[in-house]
């Protein structure tokens, strides 16, 4: 699990570059909203999660349930399967080399799933 603080940089820059046209990009909507079966936030209730206010955003920490950080980790076929499918199923093709650039850089340097 990762803090919210830490997670929402690479969120906004995410949203700027591939989210839709906004005067204001908005990170706490991934981090609340994503599915409660591959997300959690741990001390929210996931019917809850759309009501919550913003300046209780910088006390949660979020990530993978552990069940699927634990399926993922190491499993670099795994992964790749998953973020194939995620990307074909949530981006635009024009925006599919970008991503895959991204996502190449971040798995190199980030220390791993957000569930760790």
């Amino acid at each position: 699990m990762r803090p919210y603080a830490e997670i929402a940089p690479a969120l906004t820059d995410l949203l700027q570059r591939f989210g839709p046209p906004r005067k204001k990009p908005h990170p706490e909507a991934p981090f609340l909203r994503l599915e409660a079966e591959v997300w959690e936030v741990p001390g929210v209730d996931p019917a809850e999660r759309r009501e919550l206010p913003l300046r209780q955003l910088k006390w949660l920490r979020g990530g993978l349930p552990e069940s699927v950080f634990n399926l993922l980790s190491g499993n670099r076929e795994l992964i790749s399967r998953v973020a194939e499918i995620l990307l074909h199923s949530e981006f635009e093709a024009s925006y599919h080399a970008e991503v895959k650039i991204l996502g190449s850089l971040a798995g190199d340097s980030a220390g791993g799933p957000v569930g760790e």
